[in-house]
């Protein structure tokens, strides 16, 4: 395809900055032909344009792809490093359960939680479904989070959609059309490849031999996977940082675009990306190559802001109502893959997540803070909370007491008269108060993460949070 032809690229064209001057735009309601009087060397001006229009397109479609290559990319190197630690080697459409629960010593980033034990599947839909069977878990929180190869959310299978009760399931790809074997739900992926979260809650050390029993009835069985993913050093063959888009290009050819995005397709084409005609991005053009390199060149810097800022922010907070339920959303998408890899959907777990105090001064390890959580904030979450704390690489943060959180359903946690709850963060914990303590990095930033499970419908409204919402208040 000419890339001057296409629709995009002509708007582009007439609106690129090469008309004459704002006395044209001016003159554009009245005449509407002034803004294609264009100045210049032609041929120069093209390229600009074509340069721009490629950065444009390219820098939307880094963060529209960066959760798929992230994933693969994810997906490779969690199976290598598993395997070289002499852990059972993960397979995919198989659940992988870690039977204990996270410490300082995985650092591995993505802000995991002390709650709840973690299972992980990918999953591959290539060649067939995949059967899901889930036990009873009665008293017991659990949830098993699906999303797609983009890493946004399908669905759950958990207490908020069925209940305590057993269940078996189908999980099926976009193409599939055959009929479910008889008391199976479907659940279709819109995407052949995934992933997988399962999360069994723990209330505590002595309760953990019972949640690894209700970890390990879940169970997953299906055909072999069509793929492993591989790490982007083995995957990327085009020159320089344009790789990234060969690769994109490649996984979607195995994962066809969802019907949610394929509008975008044609934009993207405009470019000389297609995942069905394989080859290399630009379409032989220098100026498009040039606009595609600074988009690559660009693109981390946009997501690295959009994880500093996601949502809303109140007192020191940031809330993020959309959570893994993205829409069309790339920029939120790809932030979430990078931050979380999968984040939950906001009827299942919101996060309250803060780097400042409420004061607005940034978070700093040298010094020592208290949070204070109001009983009308707190019960608002109907299955469990838990508050914790990270170091700047969103790991937990090393401490001689292995204590990196304080969850609400710990009865040894101390409630104020009022039924609210105070907790030290940082500095030394005081003997008695061990409950009421997390810790703090040495000196420097670090985050504080307040998480709230199957949360009620007023912490979603502004006037319920500017009331309740916890202080961080720094000790002087």
């Amino acid at each position: 395809m000419n890339p001057l032809n296409h629709p995009f690229a002509s708007l582009l064209l007439a609106t690129m900055g090469t008309i004459e001057g704002p006395a044209a735009l001016a003159a554009a309601p009245e005449n509407p032909q002034a803004l294609l009087k264009l100045s210049g060397d032609p041929a120069s001006r093209d390229a600009k344009a074509l340069e721009e229009m490629a950065y444009s397109y390219g820098l939307l479609l880094y963060q529209f792809g960066l959760p798929y290559v992230y994933f693969d990319d994810w997906r490779a190197r969690r199976i290598a490093r598993d395997t070289d630690a002499g852990r059972p080697r993960p397979t995919a459409n198989s659940l992988t359960g870690v039977p204990t629960l996270m410490t300082a010593r995985e650092s591995t980033g993505g802000a995991p939680n002390v709650d709840t034990l973690y299972s992980w599947s990918p999953f591959d839909l290539a060649q067939g479904p995949v059967e899901i069977d889930v036990p009873a878990t009665p008293g017991r929180y659990a949830a098993m989070q699906i999303a797609d190869a983009s890493l946004t959310n399908i669905g759950y299978i958990s207490h908020r959609t069925q209940g305590d009760g057993a269940g078996r399931y189908l999980l099926v790809g976009p193409d599939w059309k055959g009929r479910a074997p008889r008391a199976r739900k479907v659940i279709q992926s819109p995407t052949n490849e995934g992933l997988i979260i399962l999360r069994v809650a723990v209330k505590g050390d002595a309760d953990l031999p019972d949640a690894q029993k209700v970890q390990d009835r879940y169970r997953m069985s299906g055909p072999p996977a069509a793929t492993t993913g591989s790490p982007v050093s083995q995957m990327v063959s085009a020159p320089g940082l344009l790789g990234f888009y060969d690769r994109l290009a490649r996984i979607l050819e195995r994962n066809p675009l969802p019907e949610r995005d394929r509008a975008w397709l044609s934009a993207f084409m405009a470019i000389g990306f297609d995942p069905a005609r394989p080859g290399p991005i630009g379409l032989g053009n220098p100026a498009i190559e040039r606009g595609l390199t600074r988009a690559l060149e660009a693109g981390p810097s946009t997501v690295a802001w959009k994880i500093r800022n996601r949502g809303g922010e109140l007192r020191g907070w940031t809330m993020d109502f959309r959570g893994g339920d993205y829409g069309g959303d790339f920029l939120s998408r790809a932030a979430g893959a990078i931050f979380g890899l999968v984040v939950n959907s906001p009827q299942e777990a919101i996060y309250f997540r803060a780097l400042k105090d409420s004061s607005g001064r940034p978070l700093d390890g040298a010094r020592t803070y208290t949070v204070t959580l109001p009983q009308a904030f707190v019960s608002q979450c109907a299955a469990f909370w838990s508050l914790t704390s990270y170091d700047s690489g969103s790991n937990l943060i090393d401490n001689a007491d292995d204590k990196y959180a304080v969850v609400g359903r710990d009865p040894a946690v101390a409630v104020e008269p009022d039924g609210a709850i105070k907790v030290a963060v940082g500095g030394t914990p005081a003997a008695d108060r061990l409950s009421n303590w997390m810790p703090a990095t040495q000196s420097g930033p670090f985050a504080i993460t307040f998480r709230c499970y199957q949360p009620g419908q007023s912490i979603l409204h502004d006037p319920f949070l500017e009331r309740t919402l916890p202080m961080i208040d720094r000790i002087e």
